[in-house]
């Protein structure tokens, strides 16, 4: 095997896993809609007004409340999991993984 080949695959594979892992532990708010943003359009959802929300968002409970899931526009992007009052809680899935943020403590499950 070529020495350049090799050492080009490992800087691939070390670059890789480092933007994995910032993405990992940034913190919540890095990536996540602003809360005013979030609240509105849980307001939208639960008054049951017609038209297209900003972005997909869907009730569902967490930790025996009530959150609000939102599915991130692109790729390997978190999808967050909000409070009724808009704040970022965790983000159960998503990423370059597929696994959320590794900061979520309960299941999320479907009403």
């Amino acid at each position: 095997m070529h020495p350049h080949f090799l050492l080009a695959s490992l800087v691939m594979l070390a670059s890789c896993s480092s933007i994995e892992d910032r993405a990992d532990t940034d913190d919540v708010g890095f990536t996540a809609y602003p809360a005013e943003v979030v609240q509105r359009e849980i307001l939208r959802l639960e008054s049951g007004a017609r038209g297209s929300p900003a972005f997909p968002i869907q009730r569902v409970r967490y930790m025996g409340k009530v959150a609000y899931l939102v599915t991130a526009p692109c790729c390997d992007r978190f999808n967050y999991l909000y409070d009724a009052s808009g704040q970022a809680l965790c983000a159960p899935t998503g990423g370059f993984a597929g696994h959320g943020d590794g900061r979520c403590q309960g299941q999320v499950q479907a009403f």
